[in-house]
């Protein structure tokens, strides 16, 4: 992605319901999340809540990375198996 690609996605991040996803050691997890913001232009990055006991946070702390996917209106259903 090249970086006027970048900048605007991270200025247009829009607020609602996130599944925040990582894949580590074989294993894949998910979650639900509604706060998730731009921590930086350069490198592109965004930070997102997640709980200190969330068997979450020890996965991406493992895998050293997380995807964040933009829930569409009518996907609460999917929201709510995470």
């Amino acid at each position: 992605m090249d970086l006027e690609a970048k900048k605007t996605v991270l200025r247009h991040f829009p607020y609602g319901l996130f599944a925040v996803t990582v894949a580590q050691g074989g294993e894949e997890h998910g979650m639900t999340a509604i706060w998730v913001s731009q921590a930086a232009f350069e490198p592109p990055m965004v930070v997102v809540a997640v709980e200190n006991t969330s068997k979450t946070i020890g996965m991406i702390r493992d895998a050293h990375h997380y995807g964040v996917n933009v829930l569409q209106q009518g996907q609460r259903d999917l929201a709510g198996k995470l």
